[in-house]
């Protein structure tokens, strides 16, 4: 998240987050895929999980 300008720890007043990830130029655009985002602490400990219907786009 601090590479996406959002250092540790996230503010629990922040409600959504937009993440730019890089994918293969040759990855299908206008395509909804499933992914899941899971984010755990030093101990390993799951803080949250997040799964989501995602379009790639151009657009960061």
């Amino acid at each position: 998240m601090a590479a996406q300008g959002h250092p540790c720890p996230i503010p629990t007043t922040l409600t959504s987050i937009k993440a730019c990830v890089p994918v293969k130029t040759t990855a299908p655009a206008n395509i909804p895929v499933q992914l899941t985002v899971q984010a755990t602490n030093g101990n390993n400990r799951v803080l949250f999980c997040q799964a989501a219907t995602v379009t790639a786009t151009k657009a960061c």
